[in-house]
């Protein structure tokens, strides 16, 4: 079970958690409902935003399914006291609107609420926050509703009712809101987001921002999230008859115990348990009953052990997880360091590691070359702030400070702190602490103080579409780390003196990669000009074979960490994370990495060049090592043979012979890359390089949006393009592997001669 933050997405796709009922609503929802039979989901294009609660004095009204074919539901509509009133809480403001309005069970929702909202007045008045529909207007009216428009904070006295369907930022307005609502009044908040939604489409290159309403909701256990769906045939009502048990406080909590089953269970916790648990412990105090009761029920310890490399912690069990991810909570709940500038993490001596009491503080000014673009790679979601390096260091606890040149002041610039930015909460053993420990500051005023209590390199943020060529900035009150960049740092002043240089971290640079290494790692490297220009060599190799200029508009990323969040290693668009192991020894080592290659890195290199919306499903795991061979053969000289799962030909050969005497099938083949691997070998083995570039430079040449978009298409587009590539009918040798493409693709290549490698035949 993993605790962490989530990331908002727009959601199309989750699976069934559990079918349990939890505990009957009281109160509010008997009435709320009564006469109403069934309520629909608003057509499309109408998005549906989703509602989290986190105590149990929410009702959740009405739940529905985001997606017929896998339906976890989550809370569409949701009501809870604050103080002496109440919030109704609507992910679609549909809902009070004409259209559905006219549904006679959804008027006699809106009929239901308006009249207990009233309170039993028989006059009741209602404020508008901007407006309403005047279906809605008209209904309260019939009600003998009397209704005003608000503006900030002129609530008017005797107000029963305010509608809000609009974001509030106010700080003031807020307070007035709240205040009306703890004083008896009813609170019918509808999500904002779907007109935030529409801002983002009209401003290109914005993001969504998340919702201010929520410093309310969430003090009534409510929180509005952009999770959002669409209704379809299959998924077309509401839900009021049940609530599942993963959506309510109580019966929840227990569901922290149970150990993950896969994937499904991870994207639930992830969007569900997770961002509860976050908001429960984000608004509740330590020594509030729901927290005190999670910690007698889960038996945590008063104090959290820190995991090292020498006293490693091992979770047994899905509960022994939780419990210490629990207490981390707990710590960082009685111990917070998110604003205290001088707070400094208890791992954090450990893990990024400590600065020397003796190590100088500089006062320096630097010019930061601005490197950002896109590069026909998978890229981060737009816009996406590109770390930039400084040199520098920030130790934990201490205050820095980072000066601009008063014209970038709304550039959108950020400062970053540290590199290690996972959460470690999956892992079954830890040996640091597993908390994200990156920080950022928005760098909007002519100095911003930044801070860490884990301290970490110093980066600048920069957007990906500026425009800036160069940054300015002064640094007071950072170290210095030992850095190194290709073309401009001179070798013997490493050696003398940068290579020693006081902070843990180090960074090995050039215009085309990064390698972030721990510093005790490089105190004795020596040669880094001939290092560095390895790793471009393999840099200029894969740009080679996915057919993008040699001239990169950013460096990529290598960063080590002690414990890796996902697998061996892992490739995401932003960076590349490897282990600090012997193939990090190994990677730093020039002599050794040119003579016997690093299959590993070469691998996730290969990731970031992969053509990812052309290549279909089964060839994940299996076209990146094209890459892989590629820096093997053209920069090591070795060939192709490098891996001993394909240590040879003759190896290859019976892989080969063992499948094809096995019952093949496509299945089989998709689940084994290496198999699969043995495929292209025989085609570069016959036709060499050039069939797998002439594939690929047909593949550069595609825009994006047109792509093709199903996994039949996209076996097609790589069946009648490698045959293009080699002048060859291979529509029986993709037959013998059993890898499906159409007839109508088939057709088009019978003008060339068919061709079998001779173990085929």
């Amino acid at each position: 079970m993993k605790l962490s933050c989530a990331p908002v997405l727009v959601l199309y796709l989750f699976f069934v958690l559990c079918h349990q009922t939890a505990i009957a609503q009281q109160l509010a929802k008997p009435l709320l409902l009564n006469d109403v039979r069934h309520l629909p989901l608003p057509d499309t294009p109408h998005l549906v935003f989703t509602l989290l609660t986190f105590n149990d004095t929410v009702e959740n009204i009405a739940v529905a399914n985001i997606d017929a074919n896998v339906p976890v539901k989550m809370a569409v509509i949701a009501t809870s006291p604050l103080g002496k009133g109440r919030i109704i809480a609507f992910g679609s403001g549909a809902y009070l609107r004409k259209d559905l309005l006219r549904d006679a069970d959804v008027h006699q929702l809106a009929q239901n609420i308006l009249t207990w909202a009233g309170n039993g007045r028989k006059r009741p008045k209602m404020g508008i926050y901007t407006a309403a529909d005047s279906a809605f207007l008209a209904l309260a009216h019939r009600q003998h509703i009397s209704t005003y428009l608000v503006k900030n904070t002129g609530i008017e006295k005797h107000t029963d009712i305010i509608y809000l369907a609009t974001d509030v930022a106010d700080k003031d307005t807020l307070r007035a809101l709240e205040t009306f609502v703890r004083n008896g009044g009813t609170l019918i908040q509808v999500s904002p987001y779907e007109q935030l939604y529409q801002k983002v489409l009209a401003t290109p290159g914005s993001t969504m921002q998340p919702a201010c309403i929520n410093a309310l909701l969430v003090k009534a256990g409510i929180c509005d999230k952009n999770i959002a769906f669409y209704s379809t045939a299959g998924n077309k009502d509401l839900i009021i008859d049940s609530v599942p048990c993963y959506l309510h406080l109580s019966t929840m909590l227990p569901l922290l115990k149970r150990p993950s089953t896969g994937f499904m269970d991870d994207i639930a916790d992830g969007y569900i348990v997770q961002p509860t648990v976050d908001l429960m412990f984000e608004n509740n105090d330590i020594n509030s009953a729901v927290l005190q009761n999670l910690k007698v029920q889960y038996k945590l310890p008063d104090t959290l052990a820190i995991p090292t490399p020498q006293k490693p912690i091992t979770f047994s069990t899905a509960e022994d997880k939780v419990r210490y991810h629990l207490m981390q909570r707990f710590q960082e709940k009685q111990h917070p360091t998110a604003g205290d500038k001088n707070a400094v993490a208890p791992g954090a001596r450990y893990f990024p590691g400590v600065v020397p009491d003796t190590a100088t503080r500089v006062t320096t000014s630097i010019t930061v070359p601005v490197q950002v673009g896109a590069q026909g790679l998978l890229e981060p979601t737009a816009v996406y702030f590109r770390p930039h390096s400084t040199g520098l260091y920030v130790p934990p606890g201490t205050v820095v400070k980072v000066i601009l040149q008063s014209k970038d002041r709304n550039q959108q610039l950020k400062a970053q702190i540290g590199v290690h930015s996972d959460d470690l909460a999956d892992l079954n053993r830890l040996t640091r602490s597993a908390e994200n420990m990156v920080r950022t500051f928005q760098l909007d005023k002519d100095t911003t103080e930044v801070y860490s209590p884990f301290g970490g390199l110093l980066q600048l943020n920069i957007g990906d579409t500026t425009t800036l060529k160069a940054i300015n900035i002064t640094v007071m009150g950072a170290v210095k780390a030992p850095y190194f960049k290709l073309g401009q740092t001179n070798e013997a002043d490493w050696n003398n003196n940068i290579r020693n240089n006081p902070a843990p971290w180090a960074e090995l640079a050039t215009d085309k990669i990064i390698l972030t290494v721990p510093a005790y790692r490089i105190r004795q490297l020596s040669n880094p000009v001939k290092l560095m220009q390895f790793w471009d060599e393999v840099m200029d190799a894969d740009a080679d074979l996915a057919k993008i200029s040699r001239t990169r508009p950013h460096p990529e990323r290598v960063i080590v960490d002690q414990d890796v969040a996902y697998g061996y290693m892992y490739t995401v668009p932003e960076h590349i994370i490897v282990p600090d192991d012997q193939s990090c020894e190994w990677m730093l080592d020039e002599a050794f990495v040119r003579e016997h290659g690093s299959w590993g890195l070469f691998h996730e290199l290969g990731h970031r060049h992969q053509f990812w919306g052309i290549d279909f499903g089964e060839v994940g795991e299996v076209t990146v090592n094209l890459f892989t061979m590629h820096v093997y053969d053209k920069v090591l000289h070795k060939g192709i043979y490098n891996h001993e799962d394909i240590a040879d030909k003759e190896t290859v050969l019976k892989k080969i012979n063992n499948h094809l005497h096995n019952k093949p099938s496509f299945e089989k083949w998709g689940q084994d890359p290496f198999l699969a691997l043995c495929m292209y070998i025989e085609l570069i083995r016959q036709f060499g390089w050039q069939c797998i570039d002439d594939t690929y430079t047909k593949y550069r040449a595609i825009p994006p949006q047109q792509y093709p978009q199903s996994q039949e298409d996209k076996r097609d587009l790589w069946f009648l393009t490698i045959c293009d590539a080699t002048k060859t009918n291979l529509t029986q040798f993709f037959d013998i592997w059993k890898v499906p493409v159409s007839d109508k693709v088939k057709g088009k290549v019978t003008a060339y001669p068919s061709w079998l490698p001779d173990e085929l035949k």
